[in-house]
């Protein structure tokens, strides 16, 4: 064969070998011991009448019902269908589970379809999870039109209603933009609309986001967005405890305080030198009419303040205030850069007083090179001090302001959005006295 047919073969069937590598395989029928699950996710990840359709309509209703026990609707798309099976078995023999017989997809999809998923059934207990598919195809505020809606129409059916809200997932979203997002980031804002519309309808809210965040390392799947079986099991067992008690998982109370974060990075300019570059955070409670109830600042620096990499012993360390912090900074003659004020989840800010507690241990040393140290919980550098908040972060051989803005990175996760008019917080701990540049994420 003439060798340029060969290469023109070859250019041809590449692309299709290719596709048909990355392709992902449709996933076993599930049972309430091997379910999995990916996320909602649009037609980035999901065809009409696909496999998951397809398990749907097959577990869309009980194997047996019974008239005198209440019925149960699960209205969702890939993560309730998966979580189905395990409903319906925890609940036993209290509740017949029925479930839409295919994905619910957007939220103006499900608006199409609600009548035909409600019939003229008497619903007892109607749990609704939605947002995945709209984060890739909705606007933010068409959603909280739609959810509206939705919400309105359930009502009418006389039915206890539970909005169960998005779960988190990994931060893997460039492989099918071609680019990072932090979905994660997505998913708080659709999540948060959502929480505003369930309080204004005094509709409890099951908060699976925050349930499953502390655990999404060890129970979901790194590459496809899946949940293992262990992470379908705790997300059914949520579900199935909202069933069971749905008054004690409350309606979206209205917020008696706000959690702010505030994350700062000194620096010598272009040399950057380790003696002066240091990462630092401040994490706020305050009340809702701006009334400062409480500061905590992780600044871990050792006790002699000499930074040395080359300094491999453990010394001992000092967790210094932020006035302490800004104004050894200013001695040192170090620039200082700040990122914030950011309003936080309130679980970061419990973490953050929690390690200013391990902190105070004297037993806790300081050292430069903390790799092996740091899992031990015995030895932090005044970065990892900080991002370990939020699980373990690479930070190789940046420092300063480049260390701190990973961290606030590392910590997309748990921020809610930029605050708006802090004058009054940053009198409150009094930055006014100090230069700062400020970053913006």
């Amino acid at each position: 064969m003439d060798r340029r047919w060969l290469v023109a073969l070859i250019l041809l069937v590449a692309p299709a070998l290719a596709r048909a590598q990355e392709e992902p395989s449709s996933p076993p029928a599930s049972d309430v011991i091997n379910a999995t699950t990916s996320l909602p996710s649009s037609k980035f990840l999901d065809r009409p009448n696909d496999e998951t359709d397809r398990r749907a309509r097959e577990i869309a209703a009980p194997e047996s019902t019974d008239p005198e026990r209440p019925d149960v609707l699960l209205i969702g798309s890939s993560t309730s269908i998966a979580y189905t099976p395990v409903v319906r078995h925890l609940l036993g023999e209290e509740f017949d589970v029925f479930r839409v017989p295919e994905k619910a997809r957007t939220t103006s999809y499900a608006l199409k379809r609600l009548d035909d998923w409600l019939g003229e059934h008497p619903w007892d207990v109607i749990v609704l999870q939605m947002g995945g598919w709209d984060s890739l195809n909705t606007p933010i505020d068409t959603f909280e039109r739609n959810i509206r809606a939705i919400i309105a129409r359930l009502e009418r059916t006389g039915a206890t209603i539970v909005y169960a809200n998005m779960t988190p997932v990994p931060d893997l979203l460039h492989a099918y933009f071609g680019r990072k997002t932090n979905y994660n980031d997505v998913i708080l804002r659709y999540n948060t609309v959502a929480e505003h519309v369930m309080r204004d309808e005094e509709v409890p809210v099951l908060d699976l986001f925050r349930l499953m965040l502390p655990h999404v390392d060890r129970v979901q799947h790194k590459h496809d967005y899946r949940f293992t079986p262990e992470g379908i099991q705790m997300i059914g067992r949520h579900v199935a405890d909202a069933i069971r008690k749905p008054d004690e998982v409350g309606p979206a109370a209205e917020v008696e305080f706000v959690y702010y974060l505030l994350v700062f990075g000194s620096y010598s300019g272009d040399s950057n030198l380790i003696s002066k570059s240091h990462t630092f955070a401040t994490f706020i409670k305050a009340t809702t009419d701006r009334e400062l109830v409480e500061a905590h600042t992780i600044s871990w620096v050792p006790v002699d303040r000499v930074v040395d990499p080359l300094r491999a012993k453990p010394v001992p360390g000092e967790n210094l205030d932020l006035a302490k912090t800004l104004e050894w900074c200013q001695k040192v003659q170090a620039r200082v850069s700040l990122w914030g004020p950011f309003v936080i989840d309130p679980v970061l800010y419990r973490k953050a007083v929690k390690r200013v507690e391990h902190l105070a241990d004297s037993s806790v040393r300081y050292v430069v090179l903390d790799q092996s140290l740091r899992r031990h919980h015995s030895a932090y550098n005044c970065i990892h001090a900080v991002s370990d908040l939020g699980g373990h972060l690479r930070t190789y051989s940046k420092r300063g302001a480049e260390a701190s803005s990973m961290v606030v990175d590392h910590f997309r996760p748990w921020i809610r959005r930029q605050a708006r008019d802090t004058r009054w917080l940053e009198q409150e701990l009094d930055l006014i006295r100090f230069p700062l540049t400020r970053r913006h994420r």
